[in-house]
C-alpha cells in the first residue's frame, strides 16, 4: 500500500486547489461590494455593460466585474454570475450608484469603471488600483502600492509601505485641465506622488494645505507623505520640501526646486531650473539644461549635470552655474558643459564623467563667514575673506586629468599647483 501514498498526497493537494475560495460580489442598496476570498491575488476589471450579452440576462446598462483567471459567486442584491472557466468569472450587478472593494491579502490589481468607488486594497503589493473618473478614495494598507485616482475629487492613501500615488494616470499630453482636487497621504514608508502626464505650471508642496496642483486646483499633499517624493509636469512648476528628507524632481519645464529643510535629494531634470538646497546636507542635481544649482547653508553635494542620466552616446549637458560659497568644504562636480562655479578654497572640484569635464570658470575665494548661505551673500563686516583665484588651465598631455590642489598660505593668499 506504500506505493499509494504519493498518489494520495497529490490528489489532496489537487483537492484544495480545486476549492481555493471565491470572491463574493453582492448589492447593498444602491452599492456594489465586491469582497475578496483569503489567500487569493485578485485581478478584477469593472466596467459598464451596454448590452443583454454582456449583463448575464440583466437589463442593461449594468455594472459588470471580470475576475481574471479566478471564480465569483453571487451573493445577494440581484447579481448573477458567467462562469468563465480558466478565463475567469464575470458578475453582472443592477447598475449600482457606487462600489466598494475589499481586496484582502495577496497582490491585487483593479481597474474601475467611471463612478464613485472606495477600494481598500488590504495587505500585498498593489499594483494599479485604479479609480477611473469619479470621486474615489483608495487606500494602499501595508505593501508597496500604486494608486492611481484619475480625473475626480480623490483620496489616496498609500498606508505602509514604498507607495506612487497619481491622481490622473495616462492623461493626455497635450491637454492642459486639471484632475480634481486630490489627497493624497502617504502612511509609513517613502512615498512618491507625480504630475508627470501635466502639462500646466504647478506648485506643489507635502504641507497639508488644498493648494498643490494648478491654480484654483485644489489638491492637498499631506505632510504624513514620509520621506516626500514628488514629480513635477511637463510645465514650469514651483516645487517644496517640507521638514523632513525630500526627494524632489521638477520634471521637464523651468522649474523651481527647493528642499527647505531637511536633507534632500533633489533634481532639476530637463529644461533652464534652479534647484535649492536649503537647510540639510542636500544632493543638488542640475540635470539637463542650463540651471542655478544652490546647495544652501550646510555640506552638500553639488553637480550641473546628472551623471546617471549618460547614454553610451552622451550625457546631460548645459551651461551651469554653481553657488557652493557657505565657508564648508563641499564636492563640487561642473559636469559637461561650460559652466561657472563659485565656492571656497575648501571646495572639491571632481570631474565626471570625463577628465575633460571640468569646470571653465573658477571663483574661488577665501572662506565666507560660517552661516552666510551658499548663494553668494556678502561675509559680514570683519569676516576673513580672500581674493578671488581665476583659472585659466593648465597644460598637459591630451588625455591626462589634472588635479589641482588648492593651498592658503597666508590671509588672502592661496597657491595653486597642477598635478
Amino acid at each position: 500500500m506504500r506505493p499509494l501514498l504519493p498518489l494520495a498526497a497529490a490528489l489532496l493537494v489537487l483537492a484544495f486547489a480545486g476549492a481555493a475560495g471565491a470572491a463574493q460580489v453582492a448589492r447593498d442598496g444602491d452599492t456594489v461590494v465586491y469582497t475578496a476570498a483569503p489567500g487569493e491575488g485578485n485581478r478584477v476589471l469593472a466596467n459598464v455593460g451596454a448590452y443583454d450579452s454582456s449583463c448575464g440576462g440583466l437589463a442593461p446598462p449594468c455594472l459588470t466585474l471580470f475576475e481574471s483567471g479566478a471564480r465569483i459567486t453571487a451573493a445577494s442584491g440581484g447579481c448573477v454570475v458567467t462562469p468563465g472557466g480558466f478565463a475567469g468569472d464575470t458578475a453582472a450587478c443592477p447598475m449600482p450608484t457606487a462600489v466598494r472593494a475589499e481586496l484582502g491579502d495577496g497582490d491585487d490589481a483593479w481597474w474601475d469603471w467611471e463612478g464613485p468607488t472606495t477600494i481598500d486594497a488590504g495587505t500585498g503589493n498593489d499594483n494599479p488600483i485604479t479609480g477611473g473618473p469619479g470621486d474615489d478614495r483608495l487606500a494602499g494598507g501595508p505593501g508597496n502600492d500604486v494608486l492611481e485616482g484619475g480625473p475626480g475629487n480623490d483620496v489616496l492613501d498609500g498606508g505602509l509601505g514604498d507607495d506612487d500615488l497619481e491622481g490622473i494616470p495616462g492623461g493626455d499630453p497635450g491637454a492642459a485641465t486639471t484632475a480634481g482636487a486630490d489627497t493624497y497621504a502617504g502612511g509609513g514608508g517613502y512615498d512618491v506622488v507625480t504630475y508627470e502626464d501635466r502639462t500646466e505650471p504647478l506648485a506643489l508642496s507635502p504641507d497639508g494645505v488644498a493648494n498643490d496642483g494648478a491654480a484654483g486646483e485644489g489638491d492637498d499633499i499631506g505632510t504624513d507623505v514620509t520621506g516626500t517624493g514628488i514629480v513635477g509636469g511637463v510645465g514650469d512648476d514651483t516645487i517644496s520640501g517640507g521638514p523632513a528628507r525630500s526627494l524632489l524632481s521638477g520634471g521637464p519645464g523651468d522649474d523651481l526646486v527647493d528642499g527647505g529643510a531637511g536633507d534632500d535629494s533633489l533634481g532639476g531634470d530637463t529644461g533652464n531650473d534652479r534647484v535649492l538646497g536649503g537647510a540639510g546636507q542636500d544632493l543638488v542635481v542640475g540635470s539637463d539644461g542650463n540651471d542655478v544649482v544652490d546647495g544652501g547653508g550646510d555640506v552638500d553635494q553639488l553637480w550641473g549635470d546628472d551623471p546617471l542620466g549618460c547614454s553610451p552616446y552622451a550625457c546631460p549637458s548645459g551651461r551651469d552655474r554653481i553657488l557652493a560659497r557657505d565657508g564648508l568644504a563641499e564636492p563640487v562636480d561642473c559636469g559637461p558643459g561650460i559652466d561657472e562655479v563659485q565656492g571656497d578654497a575648501a571646495d572639491m572640484l571632481r570631474s565626471y564623467p570625463l577628465s575633460s569635464d571640468v569646470c571653465e570658470t573658477v571663483d574661488l575665494a577665501g572662506a565666507a563667514a560660517p552661516g552666510t548661505g551658499g548663494s553668494g551673500t556678502p561675509a559680514a563686516p570683519g569676516a576673513a575673506t580672500g581674493a578671488p583665484l581665476a583659472i585659466a588651465g593648465a597644460a598637459a598631455e591630451r588625455g591626462r586629468r589634472i588635479v589641482l590642489r588648492l593651498t592658503v598660505t597666508a590671509p588672502g593668499t592661496i597657491t595653486a599647483r597642477a598635478t
